[in-house]
């Protein structure tokens, strides 16, 4: 497996361990808003990043300017579309 494949595949699982702890936490939390829905992802999307530069594997080139640009709902959330 080459390098760039295995990135690919972590930023994947990245990506649905964010989205899978936005599920968890909006049911447990009984978020329904979508600005609050939006900032639980968010905080967790941020979570997993810093997780991932922690343990030295970045790669993402993207910078977030303001707190919640760039961000959108999964798709399996309410009124949700897709990180990209």
């Amino acid at each position: 497996m080459k390098s760039n494949e295995i990135f690919s595949t972590v930023f994947a699982k990245a990506k649905d361990l964010a989205s899978e702890m936005t599920l968890h936490n909006t049911r447990v939390k009984r978020l329904v808003k979508q600005k609050k829905i939006e900032k639980e992802y968010a905080d967790n999307d941020r979570a997993v990043r810093k997780m991932r530069h922690e343990r030295g594997i970045d790669g993402s080139r993207r910078v977030i300017t303001r707190r919640y640009e760039y961000v959108s709902l999964p798709s399996f959330l309410p009124l949700g579309g897709v990180l990209d």
